[in-house]
């Protein structure tokens, strides 16, 4: 695997419902706000392998941290501005070295567009991690949460 693989899987992100917005080394969003009801059923995709702790929601991911009150804020406001202005380029690049915060700020805007019910799937990786660390769980995690809120999805994906 390149190095520039290598850093695009690492570093995704989170889904929200809608258009197709990416934040890479971010979070894929929206700027339409559609959720469905959670549900349950066995089917292949319930099935398939999953990384438990990519989610931004998970309890490997709660003990991370998000951007301390005050701090990235312009970019944060530019990256929010981004992700709902409908003429803005599909994709959103946060590029920067190792340790350097992007983890940090995605996961602060996942968290945000949590509470306002615009995410539906997210993936956060970390070599601490070994199912984080490889890509092999990455489309059927993130297909998985995708089906998990939009029903409409769940046999196109099975």
């Amino acid at each position: 695997m390149n190095s520039g693989t290598s850093s695009y899987t690492q570093n995704i992100g989170s889904i929200t419902a809608g258009s197709s917005n990416t934040i890479v080394a971010g979070t894929v969003n929206s700027h339409n706000n559609t959720t469905t009801n959670i549900y349950h059923e066995d089917s292949p995709i319930d099935r398939a392998p999953r990384a438990s702790g990519a989610s931004f929601a998970s309890a490997y991911q709660s003990k991370k941290a998000s951007c301390l009150k005050g701090t990235r804020v312009k970019l944060l406001e530019e990256i929010e501005q981004w992700s709902r202005d409908p003429n803005s380029p599909p994709i959103f690049w946060l590029a920067g070295f190792a340790g350097s915060g992007k983890s940090t700020i995605s996961r602060t805007l996942a968290r945000k567009w949590f509470e306002e019910g615009r995410i539906v799937g997210s993936f956060f990786s970390s070599r601490d991690e070994q199912d984080l660390r490889q890509t092999k769980k990455l489309f059927s995690t993130l297909a998985y949460q995708l089906t998990r809120l939009i029903r409409s999805l769940k046999e196109p994906v099975n």
